[in-house]
């Protein structure tokens, strides 16, 4: 398989080096925490060895393995002895921020009262990448501000990333590229249904083949292809994970020649589809989701003599519904939890149970991820959401099985997939309106930035994106019905051919 920046192979065997740095915890409590880093980090070290990365080659340094003193010493010492046909990959999540226009990244061991002294400046990092013969540079930057120690006196001593830094340096290699996870005004966001960083999650997904809309030629991935992915998936991943509105834009610097090659995936996809079950492919971007508001008051936590409503949505609102719905949140873990096992036969190891007490829990199962979560209304503060969500299905037949339908007969009323490519929507309207069929109803904004559909004899209202297809019924339904529903819309009124979705004919729904 072959590796970044593919070439004619030299005489000298190319070494392909990983340094992965993750600060999740910090030794002063006044950073917060990074969720997931750490795992992040070890699941990108896992795909990568299956890019012709040893596993010797990949360096992880996490939380106290992170200290500055640490980073720089491993950096240095493994940089150096690179040639230049080598590969080099570094990955950082952590928080980041810049003093006097330079950028630093955070380490472990970083005091909040003499920043720039104790992390790593993003102009060293540079120089020790300059100095090494090494010129197949891939940097994945996972780092903001949000997390940053917040008291007045010491916001007065940092500002958010510095992109102009990172763009000028980039600017000027022919084989380098930055791929960056947010704008420098904006944070990362993290996910417990995921249990990942979504930028990092939908990175991870690329890298291992399972994200077809991030490939040219349905083989490869070049820094366009991921970084046109990635952009348009975080947004739209944030979009389905929360009620208030959430910015994250990844962004990417490099040469003008936006089209260099990363990786060949076509040993990689080739082995997945001999490995997997013909249906596979077909849904595994469906999520089956159910949104449900409801008063303040109604939440078994909120007590009408001590208890106020909320009057705008921020932190100290959202960790207050956290609170005071904990106890619906655990007696609906509960329910499914046990449902599973019975229904599925789960033993305790093959569930990962997610609870902590953040308004959002997740079962981890063999075959789906099931979440809850509850959020302020982002329209009307005195009300909340209830989100409940099954994705990341691996198993496509459980979905359609007794055991599935058992636990789940009643919960969802929408279903979404999100294609493997961008829908034109003005090709799309134009295509369906040629039908000229009565059993069709479309509705569309003059800007054509979305599609409504109604379909005789088809429950549910039908909405297309330029990155989503979504039904949604009006109350909830077998979860084998509304995939049928799909189904049956993909099958009658979408010409595959002029408008590249995701083909369900072969569905064992069918």
């Amino acid at each position: 398989m072959r590796s970044f920046f593919r070439r004619s192979p030299p005489v000298r065997a190319i070494v392909n080096l990983a340094i992965l740095i993750a600060v999740e915890q910090y030794a002063d409590s006044r950073f917060q925490r990074v969720p997931y880093a750490q795992s992040d980090a070890n699941a990108l070290a896992s795909v990568l060895e299956k890019h012709d990365f040893d596993a010797a080659e990949c360096i992880t340094l996490s939380n106290d393995q992170a200290t500055h003193k640490a980073i720089e010493a491993r950096v240095k010492r493994t940089i150096k002895g690179l040639l230049e046909d080598d590969q080099l990959v570094i990955y950082y999540t952590g928080h980041g921020f810049s003093q006097d226009d330079k950028n630093y990244l955070t380490c472990h061991d970083t005091n909040p009262d003499d920043l720039a002294a104790t992390s790593v400046k993003l102009s060293w990092l540079f120089d020790q990448i300059k100095a090494s013969d090494c010129r197949s540079n891939v940097l994945f930057l996972d780092a903001c501000a949000s997390g940053m120690p917040a008291s007045h006196d010491l916001r007065d001593r940092y500002a958010a990333i510095n992109d102009a830094e990172i763009k000028t340096f980039f600017a000027r290699k022919q084989r380098g590229v930055c791929f960056a996870a947010c704008k420098s005004d904006q944070s990362s966001y993290t996910s417990p249904s995921l249990r990942s960083g979504i930028w990092a999650h939908h990175l991870i997904a690329a890298l291992n083949g399972q994200a077809p809309a991030a490939f040219e030629d349905n083989a490869h991935l070049t820094a366009a292809s991921l970084q046109k992915y990635l952009k348009r998936s975080v947004p739209q991943t944030l979009r389905t994970l929360f009620t208030t509105k959430k910015e994250q834009t990844p962004w990417l610097a490099g040469p003008k020649n936006s089209q260099l090659p990363l990786l060949d995936m076509s040993d990689l996809l080739a082995q997945a589809d001999a490995a997997a079950d013909p249906s596979t492919g077909q849904v595994r971007n469906v999520t089956l989701l159910a949104r449900r508001s409801t008063r303040i008051q109604s939440l078994a936590g909120f007590q009408r003599k001590s208890h106020t409503k909320p009057t705008r949505a921020d932190n100290a609102a959202e960790a207050f519904i956290a609170k005071i719905s904990q106890e619906e949140i655990d007696a609906d873990m509960n329910q499914v939890f046990q449902s599973l096992r019975r229904q599925f036969k789960f033993k305790r190891a093959d569930m990962n149970v997610s609870n902590q007490g953040d308004g959002t829990a997740t079962i981890i199962t063999p075959y789906f991820n099931y979440s809850i979560s509850v959020q302020l209304d982002g329209d009307d503060p005195s009300r909340v959401v209830w989100l409940r969500m099954v994705d990341a299905i691996k198993e496509p037949d459980k979905i359609f099985g007794d055991p599935f339908a058992a636990i789940f007969a009643n919960v969802f009323d929408t279903v979404s997939f999100e294609p493997a490519e961008s829908v034109d929507l003005p090709q799309l309207i134009d295509r369906l309106e040629d039908l000229e069929d009565d059993r069709l109803t479309i509705d569309y904004d003059p800007g054509v930035t979305f599609c409504s559909l109604s379909v005789d004899g088809i429950d549910g209202q039908i909405t297309v994106t330029s990155d989503l297809w979504s039904i949604v019924h009006r109350k909830a339904n077998a979860p084998k019905s509304l995939l049928e529903a799909l189904f049956t819309i993909q099958e009658k009124f979408v010409d595959r051919h002029d408008v590249r979705l995701i083909s369900f004919l072969d569905s064992p729904a069918n």
